[in-house]
């Protein structure tokens, strides 16, 4: 008689179920690391768009600031000439222009799409005051709700003297 006697013989359907016994809770950790692979991705999309939003904003109101200002520095010159520093007034149509040109010029720079929607005269002759907004990919300014639009207002006062 040998030493190694074999063992009784298993029937097939007993077998697998011992051999998947080791296996319980596989399905609950593969859902628990796709639930917080999704939401890691989520996570960090999310704060990519926002932080994309804020410095979006930033650069609009830089914008609206440099164009008020360009448009600030168009003085009506024969106010500065008369050397009285009460009179001094913007010239409107330079102005205007001036700031367009300067904030379209200024958001290529900064890889944005704006349009001008109001600009003109502050509190008074000497003041200037730009509204800007980024258009929308999905629809343009004009007619679309401003508050769900990104907006920045930029205000120049015109000094002279020294």
């Amino acid at each position: 008689m040998s030493r190694h006697q074999p063992g009784p013989r298993v029937a097939p359907a007993v077998a697998r179920r011992r051999r998947w016994r080791g296996d319980d809770g596989t399905a609950l950790v593969a859902a628990l690391v796709v639930m917080f692979t999704v939401t890691g991705v989520a996570a960090i999309w999310m704060a990519r768009d926002v932080n994309q939003r804020v410095s979006d904003r930033s650069a609009l109101q830089s914008v609206a600031f440099q164009a008020a200002r360009a448009g600030a520095q168009q003085l009506d010159v024969d106010d500065v000439r008369g050397g009285d520093e009460a009179q001094v007034v913007i010239d409107e149509s330079a102005a205007r222009a001036a700031a367009r040109t300067a904030a379209q010029r200024l958001a290529v720079g900064y890889g944005l799409d704006v349009e001008v929607v109001s600009q003109g005269f502050g509190d008074d002759r000497a003041t200037w005051v730009v509204d800007l907004a980024v258009r929308d990919a999905r629809e343009n300014v004009v007619g679309a709700d401003l508050e769900q639009v990104l907006t920045a207002t930029g205000v120049a006062h015109a000094e002279w003297g020294g």
